[in-house]
């Protein structure tokens, strides 16, 4: 070993070699973080998305208990009106069930969903489906009663525009039984 080498062996390590790994550690540290927070972020939009979805259903399976009765003069008669009805707001915190109330009993925020329930007819436009509603339902070719129910949940996401997850089904009188 020369003499020139073995000081160079003792000192150690230089400044300039400790900040060039702390600015590794840096920006390794600043990504992990990155990926932390839109991790996050992203877990809360689904989260959102699973308890709209949850509403949705939970309101299309009560409007599909209400159902048509079948006859005249207007079998869906219930159902179409609920057309006209206000939306209604259904808050919901991370930790609880749907509730009427914005806060939850510890007094955390519950984030805020409208519902919206549309049927047709009456129809806003001139579409009828595919395939359209005024259809004969029965082998007499007599058109019967159908209508079509969406049920459409909206809520905001910080950051991101209005988010909307809809639900819909058609509902028809029950058919009348068969007489051999």
């Amino acid at each position: 070993m020369s003499p020139g080498s073995s000081r160079r062996a003792a000192r150690g390590i230089t400044l300039l070699e400790v900040l060039a790994t702390a600015v590794v550690l840096l920006l390794g540290l600043v990504a992990a973080s990155q990926v932390v927070v839109a991790t996050v972020a992203q877990n809360r939009r689904v989260l959102s998305q699973a308890q709209a979805q949850v509403i949705a259903e939970r309101t299309l399976e009560r409007l599909v208990g209400l159902g048509c009765a079948a006859g005249p003069p207007s079998p869906c008669g219930p159902l179409m009106a609920l057309d006209a009805a206000p939306d209604e707001v259904v808050y919901w915190s991370a930790s609880g069930e749907p509730s009427a109330t914005a806060t939850a009993d510890d007094g955390s925020p519950r984030r805020a969903y409208t519902v919206n329930v549309d049927v047709d007819p009456p129809f806003e436009g001139s579409e009828r489906g595919q395939p359209a509603l005024d259809r004969a339902l029965d082998s007499a070719g007599q058109p019967g009663q159908m209508v079509n129910v969406r049920v459409t949940v909206m809520w905001d996401e910080p950051g991101r525009p209005r988010q909307a997850l809809a639900l819909q089904t058609r509902i028809s009188p029950a058919a009348p039984p068969i007489t051999p």
